[in-house]
């Protein structure tokens, strides 16, 4: 039942048939704590919490990149509640995503969550030819659970039936709730973001924490957050609930709020990705003396079309990781630029196409990243500067060339130079016979 008064109603006959919880693998539901502090109602101090949260979400650096832009663009269609709904004050929403023929970014699970517990959870129907990955090991989404027989419905209804349990003042809390609004094709902009609130010490406000990272560091302080298997694929219903009880925790403070948290480290494992498909554990083990390989899920990568796996080798201690990590035969990190030319070039994708094009000439290239360092506000942008990631034999060629070079599509010279030090020591691309995967510790 609602905590007492709660803005909740009950849900309409339409929805009510699609409570109860279909969750991949049995019940979903998180286990009802033995003492909740107050929820929701006329808890005035509690309420003053829960508008600091909405206030902390709109005022960080990334609230416009991620919500207000996209909803003034691509989210100009979406729909959004109705002021004659009544909905519950605030719930948790999370959504699990395929990659679909015409949508690699298609919505096949939606949950909502109140204090209570699991309010609505949903799944789409999709005929299993037209899912090109249904990403289980990170979704738990699997093909019997996209049809009618397991009460799979259509994404309209799903976004109805959602819908239909949200008002226009409801808070919605999430973990980079702008991914689920967008899968769900829903515009509302009175959010809570855990992503957006719990800051990261010592970074800037591009490096987030992971949700699972926030639940294993916030639960000496919240009791109630569940412990999860790392190696256990997502559920949609525990991690709406998650960033529910986090918000809670969150808005419970008010006027305090959380200091920025260490990011989560691993020292006695390294993580494994862009394995190219086929890649075994034969092969990955034979790299990593010592190392326990865990199993290989490979997913299609929405920007480059191509299947590529990841995986996570374990070590006894973090001596041994870090000895296996330095042992590895890598790719040179090469830092090329400014390009002038570019400046006001937005193509990111055709601009590292070109660069790519340009260093193969002097051999294997794993792949280029372009991007621009960061300014002070007031200050003119700089223009772009690349990494390239080369075979050692490459760099060396590259730099056997000069340190100064230009190309057909950037005729001023710009520097280039082999990148060494600690960057290198944290992440690294390693070749393969078949081509090449990234290690990399936290």
């Amino acid at each position: 039942a609602p905590a007492a008064g709660s803005a909740a109603v009950a849900a309409p006959a339409a929805v009510a048939t699609t409570i109860a919880v279909k969750a991949a693998g049995g019940d979903s539901s998180p286990s009802r704590p033995a003492k909740r502090p107050r929820t929701e109602g006329n808890d005035t101090k509690l309420m003053a919490g829960w508008q600091a949260l909405l206030e902390r979400t709109r005022k960080h650096a990334h609230y416009a990149m991620e919500y207000t832009r996209r909803f003034e663009t691509e989210g100009k269609t979406w729909k959004k509640p109705s002021p004659s709904t009544r909905g519950k004050l605030v719930l948790g929403l999370d959504c699990e995503m395929v990659y679909a023929k015409d949508d690699s970014f298609a919505l096949a699970r939606a949950s909502l969550v109140s204090f209570s517990g699991p309010v609505y959870n949903g799944f789409v129907l999709r005929d299993k030819e037209t899912v090109l990955d249904f990403r289980t090991s990170v979704s738990g989404v699997e093909a019997h659970h996209l049809v009618v027989e397991n009460g799979a419905v259509s994404f309209q209804e799903v976004q109805a039936q959602v819908l239909a349990l949200l008002s226009p003042e409801t808070i919605l809390v999430g973990h980079a709730l702008q991914n689920d609004l967008k899968a769900l094709k829903i515009c509302h902009t009175k959010v809570v973001d855990t992503a957006l609130l719990f800051k990261v010490q010592g970074k800037t406000d591009w490096q987030k924490h992971k949700l699972r990272s926030l639940v294993s560091i916030m639960r000496t302080k919240i009791p109630t957050l569940q412990n999860f298997s790392p190696d256990m694929p997502h559920d949609s219903t525990q991690d709406a609930s998650w960033a529910l009880q986090l918000a809670l925790y969150e808005a419970s403070k008010f006027p305090q709020a959380t200091a920025p948290l260490k990011l989560q480290t691993f020292p006695k494992k390294i993580f494994i990705t862009e394995l190219p498909k086929g890649t075994t554990k034969t092969e990955v083990a034979a790299l990593f003396r010592g190392g326990t390989v865990g199993d290989i899920a490979f997913q299609l990568q929405e920007d480059v079309g191509k299947w590529y796996g990841r995986a996570t080798v374990s070590f006894q201690s973090q001596g041994e990781r870090d000895a296996a990590i330095a042992a590895l035969a890598r790719f040179a990190c090469v830092h090329a630029g400014p390009f002038r030319d570019w400046g006001a070039r937005r193509d990111v994708a055709k601009m590292q196409a070109e660069l790519e094009h340009y260093f193969s000439r002097f051999g294997r290239v794993a792949g280029c990243r372009v991007f621009r360092l960061r300014t002070t506000p007031g200050q003119p942008a700089y223009p772009p500067v690349a990494q390239v990631n080369c075979h050692p034999a490459t760099a060396r060629a590259v730099m056997d060339a000069g340190d100064h070079h230009n190309m057909a599509t950037h005729r001023s010279f710009f520097k280039v130079k082999i990148v060494e030090g600690e960057a290198t020591k944290t992440r690294c691309t390693v070749p393969l016979s078949s081509g090449h995967f990234v290690a990399k510790v936290q």
